[in-house]
């Protein structure tokens, strides 16, 4: 495990390191996604897929307030 940290730590893992997991983090909030469906891809058991951070505007006691949110989708096979 510590390899595989150290790898991509350095930027130098390869698609063929990553095989085999049961469960994926994609962060499409890198590219700006507010909203999106994340693909679970077999042998994977579940994926979490995390968008972007915007100001959303919510009621806090009443009054609207902008804060910060980010939608997280869970999805388990």
């Amino acid at each position: 495990m510590s390899i595989t940290c150290a790898q991509a730590r350095e930027g130098q893992l390869a698609v063929e390191d990553m095989d085999g997991g049961t469960f994926t983090i994609s962060n499409g909030g890198v590219f700006g996604s507010m909203f999106g469906t994340p693909i679970i891809n077999p042998p994977q058991s579940a994926i979490l897929g995390m968008h972007g951070i915007f100001d959303r505007p919510i009621a806090i006691k009443g009054k609207v307030c902008l804060t910060q949110r980010r939608s997280v989708n869970y999805l388990q096979g």
